[in-house]
């Protein structure tokens, strides 16, 4: 019997992103493997918006290959467990002007809200 989703729905994705302002942000490697560090972000528009540094390692990877996930959870207790990924291209934002309204820092980049995977783990109590 296959499983009940407990999967978040669209609005409940975005209610989740716009209360965070950090992540985990995946790229990759010249050679192809994939690293992460955490970065400040916020939600605007249905983007993701994120700051790098700019002579970092991630604006560097972002720059050759725009291939990106963000992650981020949060785990309050067992059946609080949240957590949304974004799968995209990151797009560099050469306007300042969301910087400056999310208080964003670094190398400004955003990824729409196309590919998302989230998980609620209270959906799981709603069926026990």
């Amino acid at each position: 019997m296959p499983r009940e989703s407990i999967a978040m729905s669209r609005a409940e994705v975005l209610e989740f992103l716009a209360g965070q302002d950090w992540m985990l942000l995946a790229t990759l490697e010249a050679g192809g493997a994939p690293t992460g560090e955490i970065v400040s972000c916020a939600l605007e528009a249905e983007r993701l918006f994120f700051g790098v540094d700019p002579d970092g390692r991630s604006a560097r990877n972002l720059k050759r290959d725009p291939r990106a996930c963000c992650a981020n959870d949060r785990y309050p207790s067992y059946y609080e467990i949240q957590g949304v990924s974004v799968h995209g291209r990151a797009r560099p934002e050469k306007d300042p002007a969301p910087a400056r309204r999310l208080s964003l820092s670094g190398e400004i980049y955003s990824l729409a809200l196309d590919d998302v995977l989230s998980f609620d783990f209270a959906k799981i109590r709603d069926k026990l």
